[in-house]
């Protein structure tokens, strides 16, 4: 049986029997806001296989934010087509890792959407697009001695 993207209410209504990826649960990718939703969670495993690629590829990974409810979205300031609402995205915590690991760490595992902030990395499956957040792009040019919105 091939599982197919789907959307949960809670992510304590997907069940994880089946679950082949050891290094995330559906609670650590659902929305955190506590206040619009039940812990929203978006399943898809072509994104989990390439976050799971990911963490075998550099180790642990803190996920900042993940799934985001549309309210939660929009009160975070979230982008109104943002890949956190329509699909999943994460954003992850760059230490303790060195930017270069990261990057190189996202890129083979498949990511194509790439925000680039002071203290995290945001990834999806998107179309292929770059961008920073405010006094992230001065650092990430540093890092890597390349500015990975223009490569």
């Amino acid at each position: 049986m091939t599982e197919t993207k789907k959307l949960y209410k809670s992510y304590s209504d997907f069940d994880t029997k089946n679950w082949r990826w050891p290094h995330f649960s559906p609670k650590e990718l659902a929305c955190k806001c506590n206040k619009h939703c039940k812990g929203e969670y978006f399943h898809d495993p072509v994104f989990l296989d390439a976050l799971e690629k990911m963490r075998i590829g550099i180790g642990m990974l803190e996920i900042n934010s993940a799934r985001r409810c549309p309210k939660h979205n929009d009160e975070v300031g979230g982008a109104p087509l943002s890949m956190h609402k329509r699909e999943i995205a994460v954003d992850v915590k760059i230490a303790p890792h060195r930017r270069v690991e990261l990057y190189e760490a996202a890129t083979k595992a498949g990511f194509k959407g790439f925000g680039f902030g002071v203290n995290f990395l945001h990834l999806d499956l998107g179309n292929r697009r770059r961008w920073d957040y405010p006094g992230g792009l001065i650092l990430w040019k540093k890092a890597l001695g390349f500015n990975p919105i223009k490569n």
